[in-house]
C-alpha cells in the first residue's frame, strides 16, 4: 500500500501557456472574457461561446410565449382589438411622452428595471426568467393584435414593422442574458469596471428599445 509523504514538496514547473489556458477557462466559466493575450476575434468567439446556450434558452422561451399569445388572441380577440386601439389613440392624443409610456407600457419598464437591479444579487437567474416571461408574452401579444391590421398595407411597411419587432426581441434576449450572467462578475476583481460597463449597456439598451417602440407606433398609426 502506498503511503503519502507529507515531508517533501513537489515542484511543478510554471508554464505560461498552461496558465493562460486556465485563465481562459475561468473567464468562460464566469462569462468574463478578460484575457489580454486574446485577439479581438478570439475574444468575441469566446464571449459568444460562454453565452450561446442562454441565448438559445431565451429565444426558445420567446417563441413559446409567442405561441401562447397567439392562442390567447384567438380566444379574446375583442380584448386585443380594444387594447391596441386604446394604445394608438393615446399615442395620437398625448404623443410619445412619459405619460403615454407610464399609462400603456409601464409594465415594460418595471420588469426590465427589476431584472437590472436583481442582476447584482443571487436572484439574478430567477428574476431574469420571470421578467423575461412577462416582457416576451406582452410584447408578443401586442405584436399579434397590431400586425393583423397590416393586411392591406404595402410589403415594405409590413417588412419594416416586422424588422422593428425582431430588433426589440433581439435586444431583449441580449439584455436578459447579460442580466442573468452578470452576478458571476461580483466574484471578480474587475467588478467596479464591469458594473460601469453594465450600467452603460443597460442605458443604451433601454434607449434603443424605446426608440424602436416609437418607430413601431408611428407605423401603426398610419395603418389604424
Amino acid at each position: 500500500m502506498i503511503q503519502p509523504n507529507y515531508t517533501e514538496k513537489s515542484l511543478i514547473p510554471y508554464s505560461a501557456d498552461y496558465a493562460f489556458q486556465v485563465q481562459r477557462l475561468e473567464s468562460i466559466k464566469h462569462n468574463l472574457i478578460l484575457d489580454l493575450k486574446c485577439t479581438k476575434r478570439m475574444r468575441v468567439c469566446l464571449f459568444c461561446k460562454s453565452r450561446y446556450k442562454t441565448y438559445l434558452f431565451f429565444l426558445s422561451l420567446f417563441f413559446l410565449l409567442s405561441t401562447l399569445a397567439c392562442c390567447l388572441f384567438f380566444q379574446r380577440n375583442d380584448y386585443g382589438d380594444l387594447w391596441s386601439l386604446k394604445v394608438i389613440n393615446d399615442f395620437k392624443q398625448h404623443g410619445f411622452t412619459f405619460l403615454f409610456l407610464a399609462t400603456n407600457f409601464s409594465w415594460a419598464l418595471v420588469y426590465r428595471l427589476l431584472s437590472f437591479f436583481f442582476s447584482f444579487s443571487i436572484l439574478a437567474t430567477i428574476t431574469a426568467f420571470i421578467c423575461s416571461c412577462r416582457v416576451f408574452f406582452t410584447s408578443a401579444f401586442f405584436y399579434v393584435v397590431t400586425i393583423k391590421r397590416f393586411t392591406h398595407s404595402s410589403i415594405h411597411t409590413v417588412l419594416w414593422y416586422v424588422l422593428l419587432n425582431a430588433a426589440i426581441v433581439f435586444a431583449d434576449v441580449i439584455f436578459f442574458t447579460e442580466s442573468q450572467k452578470f452576478h458571476s462578475a461580483t466574484k471578480t476583481k474587475d467588478f467596479k469596471l464591469l458594473t460601469v460597463r453594465y450600467c452603460l449597456f443597460f442605458a443604451f439598451y433601454l434607449c434603443t428599445v424605446v426608440f424602436f417602440l416609437y418607430r413601431q407606433l408611428l407605423i401603426a398609426v398610419s395603418v389604424f
